[in-house]
Protein backbone atom coordinates (compact mmCIF):
# COMPACT_ATOMS: atom_id res chain seq x y z
CA UNK A 1 0.00 0.00 0.00
CA UNK A 2 0.72 3.57 -0.78
CA UNK A 3 -0.30 6.22 2.02
CA UNK A 4 -1.84 9.47 0.44
CA UNK A 5 -2.51 12.22 2.69
CA UNK A 6 -3.16 9.34 5.32
CA UNK A 7 -5.50 7.01 2.40
CA UNK A 8 -4.59 4.02 1.83
CA UNK A 9 -3.97 3.31 -2.20
CA UNK A 10 -3.38 0.01 -3.61
CA UNK A 11 -1.36 -0.52 -6.47
CA UNK A 12 0.71 -3.81 -7.90
CA UNK A 13 4.06 -3.76 -9.38
CA UNK A 14 5.09 -5.58 -12.76
CA UNK A 15 8.80 -5.89 -12.28
CA UNK A 16 10.87 -6.09 -15.77
CA UNK A 17 13.31 -9.02 -16.48
CA UNK A 18 14.86 -9.16 -19.74
CA UNK A 19 16.00 -13.13 -19.12
CA UNK A 20 12.87 -13.97 -18.01
CA UNK A 21 9.62 -11.40 -19.14
CA UNK A 22 7.93 -9.33 -16.90
CA UNK A 23 6.63 -11.35 -13.71
CA UNK A 24 3.10 -9.24 -11.33
CA UNK A 25 4.59 -9.26 -7.89
CA UNK A 26 1.85 -7.73 -5.28
CA UNK A 27 5.61 -6.91 -3.11
CA UNK A 28 5.39 -3.60 -5.12
CA UNK A 29 7.80 -2.38 -1.89
CA UNK A 30 10.56 -3.78 -3.36
CA UNK A 31 13.12 -0.77 -5.05
CA UNK A 32 12.92 -1.13 -9.22
CA UNK A 33 15.85 -3.00 -10.31
CA UNK A 34 16.45 -0.74 -13.72
CA UNK A 35 17.57 2.89 -13.69
CA UNK A 36 15.40 3.22 -16.90
CA UNK A 37 12.12 5.52 -16.11
CA UNK A 38 9.00 3.22 -15.06
CA UNK A 39 5.13 3.60 -16.04
CA UNK A 40 2.52 4.07 -13.93
CA UNK A 41 -1.47 2.40 -15.57
CA UNK A 42 -4.46 4.32 -14.30
CA UNK A 43 -7.86 2.38 -15.26
CA UNK A 44 -11.08 4.10 -15.68
CA UNK A 45 -14.59 4.63 -14.02
CA UNK A 46 -15.98 1.55 -12.20
CA UNK A 47 -12.44 -0.26 -12.78
CA UNK A 48 -9.07 -0.98 -11.11
CA UNK A 49 -5.85 -2.10 -11.45
CA UNK A 50 -6.78 -5.66 -12.24
CA UNK A 51 -7.96 -3.51 -15.96
CA UNK A 52 -4.23 -3.70 -17.02
CA UNK A 53 -3.71 -7.20 -16.16
CA UNK A 54 -3.28 -7.89 -19.92
CA UNK A 55 -1.29 -4.77 -20.88
CA UNK A 56 0.86 -4.59 -17.87
CA UNK A 57 3.12 -7.99 -18.00
CA UNK A 58 3.39 -7.32 -21.76
CA UNK A 59 4.27 -3.76 -21.81
CA UNK A 60 7.24 -4.71 -18.67
CA UNK A 61 8.57 -7.09 -21.12
CA UNK A 62 8.53 -4.68 -23.91
CA UNK A 63 10.00 -1.87 -22.45
CA UNK A 64 12.03 -3.75 -20.46
CA UNK A 65 10.63 -1.46 -17.56
CA UNK A 66 9.15 -1.19 -14.32
CA UNK A 67 4.98 -0.92 -14.97
CA UNK A 68 3.13 0.39 -11.77
CA UNK A 69 -1.06 -0.28 -11.82
CA UNK A 70 -2.51 1.62 -8.92
CA UNK A 71 -6.09 1.68 -7.67
CA UNK A 72 -7.62 5.21 -7.55
CA UNK A 73 -8.90 6.79 -4.37
CA UNK A 74 -12.57 5.94 -4.74
CA UNK A 75 -11.63 2.12 -6.23
CA UNK A 76 -10.53 -1.38 -5.82
CA UNK A 77 -8.83 -1.70 -2.77
CA UNK A 78 -7.38 1.50 -1.71
CA UNK A 79 -9.46 3.49 0.60
CA UNK A 80 -13.41 4.63 -0.43
CA UNK A 81 -13.03 7.42 2.42
CA UNK A 82 -11.64 10.65 0.97
CA UNK A 83 -8.78 12.30 3.47
CA UNK A 84 -9.63 14.33 5.94
CA UNK A 85 -10.98 17.84 4.08
CA UNK A 86 -10.98 16.31 0.45
CA UNK A 87 -13.75 15.65 -1.82
CA UNK A 88 -13.30 12.92 -4.49
CA UNK A 89 -12.11 15.18 -7.76
CA UNK A 90 -10.18 14.16 -11.04
CA UNK A 91 -7.96 17.04 -9.00
CA UNK A 92 -7.17 15.22 -6.05
CA UNK A 93 -6.66 11.55 -8.11
CA UNK A 94 -3.85 13.84 -10.28
CA UNK A 95 -2.20 14.98 -6.68
CA UNK A 96 -2.19 10.76 -5.93
CA UNK A 97 -0.36 10.31 -9.22
CA UNK A 98 1.76 13.24 -9.37
CA UNK A 99 2.67 12.00 -5.54
CA UNK A 100 3.23 7.85 -5.98
CA UNK A 101 5.53 9.10 -9.32
CA UNK A 102 7.96 10.92 -7.17
CA UNK A 103 7.69 8.59 -3.55
CA UNK A 104 7.45 5.09 -5.40
CA UNK A 105 8.70 5.40 -9.00
CA UNK A 106 10.94 8.83 -8.57
CA UNK A 107 9.62 9.78 -11.73
CA UNK A 108 7.51 7.94 -14.10
CA UNK A 109 5.65 8.23 -17.78
CA UNK A 110 1.82 7.54 -16.56
CA UNK A 111 -0.60 5.93 -19.35
CA UNK A 112 -4.65 6.09 -17.92
CA UNK A 113 -8.07 5.58 -19.60
CA UNK A 114 -11.22 7.01 -19.66
CA UNK A 115 -11.16 9.29 -16.45
CA UNK A 116 -7.67 7.23 -15.50
CA UNK A 117 -6.52 9.35 -18.97
CA UNK A 118 -8.21 12.67 -17.27
CA UNK A 119 -6.63 12.09 -13.92
CA UNK A 120 -3.14 11.72 -15.77
CA UNK A 121 -3.53 15.17 -17.27
CA UNK A 122 -4.51 16.41 -13.74
CA UNK A 123 -1.01 15.02 -12.82
CA UNK A 124 1.12 16.63 -15.57
CA UNK A 125 -1.08 19.98 -14.34
CA UNK A 126 0.13 19.72 -11.11
CA UNK A 127 2.05 22.21 -9.06
CA UNK A 128 3.79 19.83 -7.05
CA UNK A 129 4.83 17.55 -9.76
CA UNK A 130 8.23 18.99 -11.04
CA UNK A 131 9.21 16.68 -13.70
CA UNK A 132 8.33 13.58 -11.71
CA UNK A 133 5.30 12.95 -14.51
CA UNK A 134 7.58 12.76 -16.78
CA UNK A 135 5.16 12.24 -19.73
CA UNK A 136 1.70 10.35 -20.28
CA UNK A 137 -0.41 8.32 -22.86
CA UNK A 138 -4.00 9.17 -22.50
CA UNK A 139 -6.65 6.17 -23.90
CA UNK A 140 -9.85 7.34 -24.72
CA UNK A 141 -10.07 10.70 -22.76
CA UNK A 142 -12.85 11.40 -20.29
CA UNK A 143 -14.88 14.78 -20.09
CA UNK A 144 -15.06 15.00 -16.73
CA UNK A 145 -15.09 12.68 -13.39
CA UNK A 146 -18.99 12.42 -14.58
CA UNK A 147 -21.51 14.04 -16.61
CA UNK A 148 -21.83 17.45 -15.19
CA UNK A 149 -19.05 18.25 -16.85
CA UNK A 150 -19.40 21.69 -18.47
CA UNK A 151 -19.08 22.82 -22.10
CA UNK A 152 -17.17 24.89 -23.93
CA UNK A 153 -18.10 27.42 -26.36
CA UNK A 154 -15.97 25.13 -29.18
CA UNK A 155 -17.96 22.21 -28.48
CA UNK A 156 -21.50 23.31 -30.34
CA UNK A 157 -18.72 24.12 -33.21
CA UNK A 158 -17.52 20.52 -33.45
CA UNK A 159 -21.44 19.25 -33.30
CA UNK A 160 -23.88 21.70 -34.01
CA UNK A 161 -26.96 19.04 -32.80
CA UNK A 162 -25.48 19.60 -29.12
CA UNK A 163 -27.15 23.26 -28.68
CA UNK A 164 -30.80 20.96 -29.22
CA UNK A 165 -30.34 18.21 -26.25
CA UNK A 166 -28.39 20.60 -23.41
CA UNK A 167 -30.40 22.32 -22.10
CA UNK A 168 -33.18 19.27 -21.59
CA UNK A 169 -29.86 17.19 -20.30
CA UNK A 170 -29.15 19.26 -17.78
CA UNK A 171 -32.68 19.21 -16.32
CA UNK A 172 -32.44 15.45 -16.33
CA UNK A 173 -29.27 15.40 -14.96
CA UNK A 174 -30.24 17.83 -12.09
CA UNK A 175 -33.33 15.73 -11.13
CA UNK A 176 -30.91 12.55 -10.84
CA UNK A 177 -28.13 14.69 -8.79
CA UNK A 178 -31.19 15.55 -6.51
CA UNK A 179 -32.44 11.62 -5.82
CA UNK A 180 -28.97 10.65 -5.92
CA UNK A 181 -28.83 12.80 -2.69
CA UNK A 182 -31.75 10.56 -1.22
CA UNK A 183 -29.78 7.60 0.60
CA UNK A 184 -32.21 4.77 0.13
CA UNK A 185 -32.83 5.93 -3.86
CA UNK A 186 -28.59 5.82 -4.53
CA UNK A 187 -28.41 2.26 -3.14
CA UNK A 188 -30.95 0.61 -5.19
CA UNK A 189 -29.70 1.89 -8.46
CA UNK A 190 -25.53 1.21 -7.01
CA UNK A 191 -26.99 -2.34 -6.41
CA UNK A 192 -28.45 -2.75 -10.11
CA UNK A 193 -25.53 -1.13 -11.30
CA UNK A 194 -23.03 -3.69 -9.02
CA UNK A 195 -24.71 -6.72 -9.78
CA UNK A 196 -22.71 -9.75 -12.05
CA UNK A 197 -25.14 -9.52 -14.92
CA UNK A 198 -25.05 -5.87 -14.96
CA UNK A 199 -21.42 -4.84 -14.82
CA UNK A 200 -20.90 -8.09 -17.29
CA UNK A 201 -23.24 -6.95 -19.75
CA UNK A 202 -21.97 -3.26 -19.24
CA UNK A 203 -18.29 -4.32 -20.33
CA UNK A 204 -19.13 -6.30 -22.93
CA UNK A 205 -20.50 -3.33 -25.41
CA UNK A 206 -16.49 -2.08 -25.41
CA UNK A 207 -14.71 -5.20 -26.43
CA UNK A 208 -15.50 -5.55 -30.38
CA UNK A 209 -12.54 -8.28 -30.59
CA UNK A 210 -12.14 -10.37 -27.32
CA UNK A 211 -15.74 -10.73 -25.73
CA UNK A 212 -14.56 -13.32 -24.14
CA UNK A 213 -11.54 -10.68 -21.71
CA UNK A 214 -14.91 -10.46 -20.22
CA UNK A 215 -14.70 -13.20 -17.84
CA UNK A 216 -15.66 -13.68 -14.24
CA UNK A 217 -12.23 -12.44 -12.66
CA UNK A 218 -13.14 -9.05 -14.41
CA UNK A 219 -16.98 -9.05 -13.67
CA UNK A 220 -15.31 -9.79 -9.71
CA UNK A 221 -12.57 -6.98 -10.00
CA UNK A 222 -15.50 -4.39 -10.00
CA UNK A 223 -18.14 -6.08 -8.27
CA UNK A 224 -16.16 -6.70 -5.19
CA UNK A 225 -14.76 -3.59 -4.19
CA UNK A 226 -18.55 -2.18 -4.31
CA UNK A 227 -19.04 -4.25 -1.57
CA UNK A 228 -16.85 -2.15 1.02
CA UNK A 229 -17.60 0.26 3.48
CA UNK A 230 -18.37 3.83 2.13
CA UNK A 231 -18.26 2.51 -1.70
CA UNK A 232 -22.14 3.71 -1.76
CA UNK A 233 -20.84 6.97 -0.80
CA UNK A 234 -17.95 6.69 -2.97
CA UNK A 235 -20.31 6.17 -6.08
CA UNK A 236 -22.87 9.29 -5.07
CA UNK A 237 -20.00 11.22 -5.44
CA UNK A 238 -18.29 10.36 -8.39
CA UNK A 239 -21.77 11.01 -10.11
CA UNK A 240 -23.04 13.65 -8.55
CA UNK A 241 -20.03 15.92 -7.39
CA UNK A 242 -18.32 18.64 -9.32
CA UNK A 243 -16.72 17.06 -12.65
CA UNK A 244 -13.79 18.65 -12.67
CA UNK A 245 -11.92 20.55 -15.33
CA UNK A 246 -12.08 19.72 -18.98
CA UNK A 247 -9.14 17.88 -20.27
CA UNK A 248 -8.61 20.78 -22.80
CA UNK A 249 -8.29 23.21 -20.18
CA UNK A 250 -6.24 21.11 -18.28
CA UNK A 251 -3.64 20.81 -21.19
CA UNK A 252 -3.87 24.32 -21.77
CA UNK A 253 -2.37 24.66 -17.94
CA UNK A 254 0.42 22.36 -18.80
CA UNK A 255 1.19 24.58 -21.81
CA UNK A 256 1.42 27.69 -19.63
CA UNK A 257 3.21 26.18 -16.44
CA UNK A 258 5.82 25.07 -19.45
CA UNK A 259 5.83 28.40 -20.84
CA UNK A 260 6.37 30.09 -17.32
CA UNK A 261 9.01 27.58 -16.30
CA UNK A 262 10.58 28.35 -19.63
CA UNK A 263 10.91 24.69 -20.40
CA UNK A 264 9.46 22.18 -23.51
CA UNK A 265 5.81 20.91 -22.47
CA UNK A 266 5.96 17.21 -20.88
CA UNK A 267 5.33 15.04 -24.13
CA UNK A 268 1.75 13.44 -24.18
CA UNK A 269 0.18 10.60 -26.23
CA UNK A 270 -3.55 10.06 -27.21
CA UNK A 271 -4.52 6.78 -28.19
CA UNK A 272 -8.13 6.76 -29.14
CA UNK A 273 -10.42 3.67 -30.16
CA UNK A 274 -12.27 4.63 -34.48
CA UNK A 275 -15.33 3.25 -32.52
CA UNK A 276 -15.77 4.72 -29.26
CA UNK A 277 -19.52 5.25 -28.09
CA UNK A 278 -18.64 6.68 -24.48
CA UNK A 279 -15.70 9.36 -25.66
CA UNK A 280 -16.96 9.61 -29.27
CA UNK A 281 -13.55 9.98 -31.78
CA UNK A 282 -16.11 12.60 -33.84
CA UNK A 283 -16.66 14.35 -30.20
CA UNK A 284 -15.65 17.89 -29.00
CA UNK A 285 -12.17 16.86 -27.08
CA UNK A 286 -10.96 13.97 -29.44
CA UNK A 287 -10.92 16.87 -32.21
CA UNK A 288 -9.62 19.12 -30.32
CA UNK A 289 -6.39 17.17 -29.29
CA UNK A 290 -6.29 15.51 -32.78
CA UNK A 291 -6.53 19.01 -34.40
CA UNK A 292 -3.54 19.86 -31.94
CA UNK A 293 -1.32 16.99 -33.11
CA UNK A 294 -1.90 17.66 -36.85
CA UNK A 295 -0.36 21.42 -35.96
CA UNK A 296 3.05 19.74 -34.01
CA UNK A 297 3.02 16.62 -36.45
CA UNK A 298 6.63 16.37 -36.41
CA UNK A 299 7.20 16.46 -32.78
CA UNK A 300 6.54 14.05 -29.93
CA UNK A 301 5.37 16.68 -27.65
CA UNK A 302 1.65 15.84 -28.61
CA UNK A 303 0.58 12.51 -31.00
CA UNK A 304 -2.75 11.28 -31.76
CA UNK A 305 -3.36 7.58 -32.89
CA UNK A 306 -6.62 6.25 -33.94
CA UNK A 307 -7.26 2.86 -33.22
CA UNK A 308 -9.12 1.21 -36.44
CA UNK A 309 -12.39 -0.38 -34.67
CA UNK A 310 -11.78 -0.47 -31.63
CA UNK A 311 -14.24 0.75 -28.46
CA UNK A 312 -13.50 2.00 -24.91
CA UNK A 313 -11.26 -0.12 -23.82
CA UNK A 314 -8.47 -1.19 -26.35
CA UNK A 315 -5.82 -1.85 -23.85
CA UNK A 316 -7.74 -4.96 -22.34
CA UNK A 317 -9.24 -5.56 -25.57
CA UNK A 318 -5.84 -6.04 -27.61
CA UNK A 319 -3.08 -5.14 -25.35
CA UNK A 320 -0.16 -5.70 -28.01
CA UNK A 321 -1.47 -2.71 -30.31
CA UNK A 322 -1.84 -0.34 -27.70
CA UNK A 323 1.67 -1.42 -26.43
CA UNK A 324 2.82 -1.09 -29.95
CA UNK A 325 1.91 2.85 -29.98
CA UNK A 326 3.43 3.35 -26.28
CA UNK A 327 6.84 2.04 -26.79
CA UNK A 328 6.87 3.90 -30.71
CA UNK A 329 5.84 7.20 -28.97
CA UNK A 330 8.20 6.81 -26.09
CA UNK A 331 11.11 6.22 -28.23
CA UNK A 332 10.48 9.53 -30.21
CA UNK A 333 10.66 10.91 -27.01
CA UNK A 334 13.65 9.52 -25.27
CA UNK A 335 15.09 9.54 -28.89
CA UNK A 336 14.53 13.66 -28.86
CA UNK A 337 14.95 14.21 -25.57
CA UNK A 338 11.56 16.25 -25.73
Amino acid sequence: MFRFKGADVAYVCYKADSAAGAEATAAADTPRQNDQTPFVLVHGFGLSSFHWNRLAPVLAKASNRDVYAIDLLGFGKSAKTMPQGERLSTKLWGELIAAFAAEVCGGAYVVGNSIGSLSALQALACPSNGTFVRGAVCVNVAGGMNNNVRMLDTDFEYDPNLRLIYVPFKAVLAVLNALLKTKWVAKRLFDGVRSPEGVGNALKTFYPFNPEHVDDDLVKSVVAPAEDEDALDAFVAMLTDDAGERPEIIYDQVLEAARLANRQPPPLCIVWGECDTATPLGGPIAQHFQKLSKVQENDATLRFTVLEGHQHFPHDDEPELVVDSIMAWQCAVETKKV
